[in-house]
């Protein structure tokens, strides 16, 4: 069994030169932090309708820049195939997480901690309010700025 790639890659990180490697106080954070994106990410992801995870995705800007960093973090996704490309990209069974993926700025920070890549998306500054409907359902609304500026903050 192959080293996880996200483990070599934080093992191999360096503080401010190349011969230094961090200390494992600091490795065992990155990977616990990590871990808790991953925890993070799979229960918030459970329950989303198609129109919340739209509304994640309409906060990114940016393009994904296929370099697979997010697919192995703490363990590589057995969907990669050899080039980064993921296998079920476009099929329905693709895991909610990973559709919206990354979701915040905490998302894009456990790929940079991981891999020490930038990833290719940002987010906009436009808050997130959790409300529910008519029918009691939960619905994420994201204020666009003009509605953010008449909000009286």
């Amino acid at each position: 069994m192959s080293t996880p790639v996200s483990e070599t890659a934080v093992v191999s990180k360096t503080t401010h030169s190349e011969s230094v490697p961090l200390p494992v106080w600091k490795r065992a954070w990155i990977l616990a932090r990590i871990l808790g994106g991953k925890i993070r990410r799979y229960f918030k992801t459970r329950n989303l309708n198609p129109e919340e995870l739209d509304a994640f995705a309409a906060r990114r800007s940016g393009n994904c820049q296929m370099c697979g960093a997010c697919c192995k973090l703490l363990f590589e996704c057995p969907m990669l195939d050899e080039a980064n490309m993921c296998r079920i990209y476009t099929s329905p069974v693709r895991p909610r997480a990973c559709q919206a993926f990354p979701m915040n700025d905490a998302d894009l920070e456990d790929v940079r901690l991981a891999a020490g890549l930038q990833c290719g998306f940002a987010f906009s500054k436009a808050p997130v309010y959790n409300t529910r409907d008519l029918n009691g359902r939960r619905v994420v609304k994201i204020l666009a700025p003009a509605e953010n500026s008449s909000q009286g903050g």
